[in-house]
């Protein structure tokens, strides 16, 4: 059997859209989900009977670097990584333009800056160092810690992404993040539907002290943001054309797929072509 893999999602980075690709590449029993109950879902997979938790081929969700101790030997990590600004963002208009969001009620109305400082959640200040350094809880794997992140804890990150990660991906650059996962991990990719997009409209205005708030508190997010760019830019390259015509092919029956979609609703009465 294959080793596991193991897909570390940090929040606001495209990862549902992935993980409904890799639920599409391996058997539904063998992959384990952390769902929104996340802290009871990592416990409950830690105290799985060890055979059960070696036939896993699959564990996904929101966690921190580590839970790979717990599965079969050889398990290799993935994830995607995005600019920490733009993350930021993302996650401060989601919450706050989504009513089923369980921060929704505390966020509503709040400012940028208000929620940065509000202290609901770790991922605001350095969570993809937090997440990729392996921080915890004290005896907890896997569940992130809350204690501010150090010097040392980028360092910890980095050499992680690089001995633990078969790839970690851009968000900016998506289709070829999974082609790339694709050749590494032996996926067949035939097209992919994007999920959990956040709203476009009705968004709180943003200042440029709110930006400038955004770096200060994320300036070891920034500097492995940087690292992880340039370590994904160079296994691109590796790759050689072949993956960029995989890309291209990726687009092309991206494509076909929504206009068969669009064809369909026509047919069924729906908005047609061009509407």
């Amino acid at each position: 059997m294959p080793s596991p893999v193991i897909f570390l999602h940090i929040p606001k980075t495209g990862g549902i859209t992935l993980q409904s690709v890799i639920n599409a590449q391996y058997p539904a029993e063998r992959v384990y989900s952390i769902g929104a109950d996340i802290n009871a879902d990592i416990r409950r997979l830690r105290a799985l009977p060890e055979a059960e938790r070696h036939r896993l081929q699959v564990v996904q969700g929101h966690m921190s670097f580590g839970l790979h101790q717990f599965l079969a030997p050889g398990a290799r990590y993935v994830t995607i990584l995005r600019d920490p600004v733009a993350r930021a963002l993302s996650d401060y208009y989601y919450v706050t333009g989504t009513p089923g969001h369980p921060l929704h009620p505390a966020v509503r109305g709040m400012r940028l800056a208000d929620y940065l400082d509000s202290g609901l959640t770790g991922q605001l200040s350095n969570g993809q160092t937090r997440l990729l350094s392996g921080d915890h809880l004290n005896g907890d794997p896997g569940i992130p810690g809350t204690a501010p992140m150090t010097a040392d804890d980028l360092e910890r990150a980095k050499a992680n992404l690089r001995t633990h990660f078969a790839v970690a991906g851009m968000q900016e650059e998506f289709e070829t993040t999974l082609c790339l996962m694709a050749r590494v991990l032996g996926w067949r990719l035939r097209h992919y539907t994007r999920r959990n997009v956040g709203p476009r409209s009705g968004r709180p205005a943003v200042r440029e002290d709110d930006i400038l708030l955004i770096r200060e508190r994320n300036a070891l997010d920034l500097e492995l943001y940087d690292f992880a760019r340039s370590t994904f830019a160079e296994h691109v390259r590796n790759q050689g054309t072949g993956l960029q015509l995989e890309r291209w092919r990726l687009r092309i029956a991206q494509r076909a797929w929504r206009w068969r979609a669009t064809l369909g609703r026509w047919a069924a009465g729906g908005p047609g072509p061009g509407a």
